[in-house]
């Protein structure tokens, strides 16, 4: 990304405590989110092939693709990754650790981005969009994301959000209010110039993000498109 040249700017912002940032519906069409609950690596490189034939915008991976398995099937996939040539991956940091895909799928994708999203000290959900790490300022997840569907926001939010500060999530989205496909339902109708965003909603697995409350759970997919609906109302 050439973007990512600019990123000294954001070192010269002031680093202060929380900031709050509602949003509305306007760009709720604009993501769309696949749910992967239960593919094999197959599945999903066949998924994302079929996918990037209807030319949508962006592809976020929410899953670490960490080791190597069977080597055909991840040839396959890293393939479909590389052809797609819009595939973000996200990666994450654990005990002081940056724990990201394989080289053989990270070297396929166009950028990486960190799933940073989690508590602060009063327990409200917060997102950091840059974060320090080994003298690395590493994006996070939505920002790469959303600085591939639209240069324009890229270089606001590098222009106006600091490094190592938390940003407040606002869950606006619900999961009935976004547009949510089984990988049998794609249609490029609903996919084309979208942002996708392929993760798991279950029903093998359970929600894990406390949203309100009222203690309801939501899956950090539909964290991770709420932090983007976020960003995407800075047009």
């Amino acid at each position: 990304m050439q973007i990512h040249k600019l990123i000294i700017c954001t070192l010269l912002l002031n680093c202060s405590q929380h900031s709050k940032d509602s949003f509305s519906n306007k760009h709720l069409e604009e993501v769309v989110i696949v749910n992967i609950d239960g593919l094999n690596r197959e599945a999903i490189s066949t998924l994302i092939t079929e996918i990037t034939e209807c030319s949508p915008r962006v592809i976020g991976l929410n899953v670490i693709l960490e080791t190597l398995r069977e080597k055909k099937i991840d040839l396959q996939l890293a393939d479909a990754i590389k052809n797609a040539g819009n595939i973000v991956l996200v990666n994450s940091i654990e005990n002081n650790k940056l724990i990201s895909s394989h080289p053989d799928f990270s070297n396929a994708a166009v950028a990486q981005g960190l799933a940073n999203y989690g508590y602060s000290d009063n327990g409200d959900l917060y997102y950091e969009a840059f974060e320090s790490f080994e003298d690395k300022l590493l994006w996070s997840l939505p920002v790469v994301i959303v600085a591939q569907y639209n240069a324009d926001i890229g270089l606001r939010v590098l222009n106006e959000f600091s490094p190592n500060k938390e940003y407040h999530i606002e869950m606006t989205w619900s999961k009935q209010d976004l547009e949510i496909l089984n990988p049998e339902m794609i249609d490029c109708a609903r996919v084309q110039n979208k942002i996708i965003l392929l993760g798991d909603l279950g029903p093998t697995t359970d929600p894990e993000y406390i949203i309100n409350s009222a203690a309801e759970k939501e899956y950090g997919t539909v964290v991770l498109a709420n932090i983007i609906g976020q960003l995407l109302e800075r047009k």
